[in-house]
């Protein structure tokens, strides 16, 4: 992926670090991603001016950049960006520390963080019943800076077992198990319960449990797409975090 820095600041009320980046998967009405990290902070002395600064920052950029996504996150603690540019929406609802939310995370896209529309790959030339079809998940800007394509995870895999086999006296043994409809089998509440007995930060697992529930689907079949249906089970396929959170949830 290609990224540069376009922009930095640090000052009394803010500190923010802008970079645009174009990863290998993005959807065709994007040519870039814009992203802001955002430390605002406890004894600033004026949020207002604050959130003025960085409305400044993201405006001429948009400007400059009218085809980028633009996403911006960081610890904003009792800042809102909404209050300079209410058409973005701030899409963490799940206390990040303690009982309060303050690491928020902005786009200008209504209901996109979770949003996942399914396209039915078929499997077979010849399609006999439902479970023929591969439902492909095509997430939101966001998500795609966390996907993984299953290329990406073999081409690692056999970078990590031709560098092993380049020693002398080497060998590599490798099982491939297929899991039929494996994420679907996950359920949020007990997953984030194990996450808790492993050790795992309690805000990091509300922030699992927020992204895993809730989330709009609908099926897209050429140009028809049906009415939205709200998932609170299961895990997005094609998502980087959906096998590890498999895992998790099956290693006991």
């Amino acid at each position: 992926m290609m990224w540069r820095i376009i922009s930095t600041g640090c000052s009394l009320d803010l500190e923010h670090l802008m970079i645009r980046c174009r990863p290998y998967y993005l959807p065709q009405e994007f040519r870039s991603v814009v992203m802001t990290a955002v430390y605002v902070p406890p004894h600033a002395d004026n949020n207002n001016k604050a959130m003025d600064e960085l409305f400044g920052v993201i405006d001429r950029t948009e400007t400059s950049r009218p085809e980028a996504a633009f996403i911006v996150a960081g610890d904003f603690n009792s800042a809102n960006l909404r209050k300079v540019l209410p058409r973005y929406h701030q899409h963490i609802s799940c206390p990040t520390r303690g009982e309060n939310t303050l690491d928020h995370v902005y786009t200008p896209y209504a209901d996109t963080y979770k949003e996942t529309i399914i396209v039915p790959v078929p499997k077979k030339t010849k399609i006999l019943c439902l479970n023929d079809y591969r439902p492909v998940a095509l997430t939101s800007t966001i998500m795609k800076c966390f996907e993984l394509s299953t290329e990406d995870a073999i081409a690692l895999t056999l970078h990590t077992a031709l560098s092993h086999l380049d020693q002398r006296d080497t060998y590599v043994r490798m099982l491939f198990i297929d899991y039929s409809s494996a994420f679907n089998t996950i359920v949020p509440s007990k997953l984030v319960t194990k996450l808790r007995d492993l050790g795992l930060n309690s805000a990091l697992c509300d922030w699992i449990l927020n992204f895993l529930t809730g989330r709009p689907q609908a099926v897209r079949m050429g140009s028809t797409k049906p009415s939205t249906l709200t998932l609170n089970t299961g895990a997005p396929q094609g998502c980087v975090l959906s096998p590890l959170l498999y895992s998790l949830f099956t290693h006991d």
